[in-house]
């Protein structure tokens, strides 16, 4: 069975932050414990979330400015941690990396997303992001880009990892696949994208290797099919969301990507809120696709309410120097551009 490319584009674009953890941040352990878990909360008021997280603005007559949200929330009764979503993208400019690295430096407490191996210890050297020929890198490089992890310093005591092992993801499809109906049928169908997105992931699949291989050959060749690339990336939020036209098991790893996830980082934020002497302000950093889901827990469960906006710049695109045609440019923004 062989991975669907549109899943492969959905981890390149908003899904895995890979972390061996090659700082003195810290690895989460259980996170879902007793009263602390999101269901133990008291639910505020039902209230409006605050909206996307990515946005794409026509700035200039051949600019398209793609730009990711930081959002800020406090709590309804006034007393409590300040809480910041602040939205990433696993590849992009190096002026964006070095403008997020103040933002995440920010908060007393940052959870951030990377998801590790079980096996490896939390301390132990990054491995996977510094290779030459590390998937993220051979996405972004022709792009002009540079990755999230090669970019950003994890290196801060107060970071801490606040996702789920590849094990602890296989074990969530394990249990479900014992069960005998359609949820157990699409968890059995789902290990098995797993196991070849795993593959994917270390390079260990010889023929995902060569069909990636000559994607990120066009990437590099042809400027045309790089800028619809940037497009696409730009729209990913909403792709993330539409899974209709996956099969059962396809969406199950769609869900498992994004909705299991976030379940971990918010039963933990949960955690940290619940202590005796909880951190003034507390970040989440994710893929901007994550955090419409985390901001309705927040606000519906959690008794919180938004409070401030900023956007940051994560690239500009330039079809028209590119050489895209007036029709085709107008196909890829008309469903994704908002007017100043």
């Amino acid at each position: 069975m062989r991975l669907s490319f549109s899943i492969i584009l959905l981890v390149l674009s908003t899904g895995f932050a890979i972390a061996d953890a090659d700082s003195n941040a810290t690895k989460s352990g259980k996170i879902s414990t007793g009263n602390n878990s999101i269901a133990a909360t008291t639910p505020a008021q039902p209230a409006q979330t605050s909206g996307k997280y990515t946005r794409l603005t026509k700035t200039g007559d051949d600019a398209y400015t793609f730009e990711l949200a930081i959002r800020s929330f406090k709590p309804v009764s006034g007393k409590g941690s300040e809480v910041i979503l602040i939205s990433a993208i696993h590849i992009g400019s190096k002026e964006y990396y070095e403008e997020l690295q103040k933002i995440i430096d920010s908060p007393a407490l940052l959870l951030f997303e990377g998801v590790s191996d079980n096996h490896k210890k939390a301390d132990a050297a990054r491995t996977e992001e510094k290779r030459p020929d590390g998937l993220y890198e051979q996405f972004a490089h022709p792009l002009g880009f540079v990755t999230q992890l090669e970019s950003l310093n994890y290196k801060r005591e107060n970071f801490k990892n606040a996702d789920l092992s590849m094990q602890q993801l296989q074990e969530i499809l394990k249990k479900e696949a014992e069960l005998e109906n359609r949820k157990g049928e699409a968890a059995r169908d789902a290990l098995k994208y797993f196991e070849q997105l795993e593959k994917v992931l270390s390079g260990g699949d010889p023929f995902s290797a060569f069909i990636l291989r000559g994607f990120f050959g066009m990437i590099g060749n042809s400027p045309q099919f790089r800028t619809m690339l940037l497009f696409h990336l730009a729209s990913a939020e909403d792709g993330a969301k539409s899974s209709g036209m996956m099969t059962p098991g396809l969406q199950r790893i769609a869900r498992l990507i994004l909705h299991d996830r976030n379940k971990a980082v918010m039963d933990m934020l949960a955690e940290e809120l619940d202590q005796p002497d909880p951190p003034a302000s507390i970040g989440v950093f994710y893929g901007a696709a994550h955090l419409s889901g985390m901001e309705k827990i927040l606000v519906q469960k959690m008794g919180y309410q938004f409070t401030k906006n900023q956007w940051i710049t994560a690239y500009t695109i330039h079809p028209k120097a590119a050489g895209l045609d007036d029709a085709i440019i107008k196909s890829l923004t008309k469903s994704v551009v908002e007017k100043n």
